[in-house]
Order: C-alpha cells, then sequence, then structure tokens
C-alpha cells in the first residue's frame, strides 16, 4: 500500500482546488464567503501552504458539488463524452 507524503498531499489540494474555482468560476474570495472561512486562510489552501482539516474540504466540497476524494485525489476523476464500443 502506498502513502501520500505531506508535500504531495498539499500540492494536489492545491492543484485540485485551482483547478475547480477556475472551472466553477469561482473566486477565493466568493468560497471563502460560502464556507466561512478567512480569503487568506483560502489563499493558503490553493497555494499549498496549509492543509483544510477535515471539516473545511466538506464545507468545500459541497459548496464546489464535488467529493472530498475529487479535493484531495492525486488525478482529476476522467470525465469523457465517449462511449465504449
Amino acid at each position: 500500500m502506498s502513502t501520500v507524503s505531506d508535500n504531495q498531499a498539499l500540492a494536489n489540494i492545491s492543484g485540485n482546488l485551482r483547478r475547480l474555482l477556475v472551472a466553477r468560476a469561482v473566486s477565493q474570495n466568493g468560497l471563502a464567503r460560502e464556507i466561512g472561512e478567512s480569503p487568506t486562510r483560502i489563499n493558503q489552501y490553493v497555494q499549498g501552504k496549509k492543509m483544510p482539516g477535515a471539516g473545511v474540504l466538506s464545507r468545500i466540497a459541497e459548496f464546489l458539488d464535488v467529493s472530498i476524494d475529487e479535493i484531495v485525489g492525486q488525478n482529476p476523476p476522467r470525465r469523457s463524452g465517449k462511449k465504449s464500443a
């Protein structure tokens, strides 16, 4: 069984948060306001400087309508419009 280092986990969360915010056209300030966190703290998560706790991850996931796994996962889920033959 492999484990993800703290640095890799921070990088995964940072990259996935960035991607999700852009995809949903949500600003860091907007996310902060909606989930009751400070804009500075959200920026720290997006920059990979701080690890969000479970409660914060849950609120972010709920607001962005994704699973927590999609935020912390190493690879974003694949979405394909193609059907296999």
